[in-house]
């Protein structure tokens, strides 16, 4: 639990990311939906929470994997413990092989990979 002086993991994520976007606020309210741009100020500040509904508009907005940002902005809402349990719902469908190989591309990629013809051949060889 954070305390009204410590900043949470969301906020210091989304500001990394919206500071890192080529788009203005503006442009990332409207992408999102917002009518305002002052809801993406108060987002990086930690004014306001990111619905969990936005969360594929925001990815989509910001370019980072929607699952991870789901992740994340699910400590807005729940501890720890609960944001497992969710998680481990969400996920149930990958085996644990599946979810080890999804773990290694996304680190080595930095997020969501962007998967070129040659590397959807190598992966389909490998796994043949």
């Amino acid at each position: 639990m954070t305390t009204n002086t410590e900043e949470s993991k969301f906020t210091r994520y989304i500001r990394s990311k919206i500071e890192a976007s080529e788009k203005s606020q503006r442009e990332l309210a409207e992408l999102v939906g917002y009518n305002n741009q002052n809801m993406i100020a108060m987002l990086k500040t930690g004014g306001v929470k990111l619905a969990l509904d936005r969360v594929p508009a925001m990815a989509q907005a910001l370019k980072v994997d929607p699952l991870d940002l789901f992740k994340i902005a699910l400590t807005q809402f729940y501890d720890e413990d609960t944001c497992k349990a969710l998680l481990g719902i969400i996920e149930a469908d990958l085996s644990p092989v599946e979810r080890e190989i999804l773990e290694i591309v996304r680190a080595s990629s930095s997020g969501t990979p962007e998967l070129t013809e040659e590397q959807k051949k190598k992966l389909t060889d490998l796994f043949s």
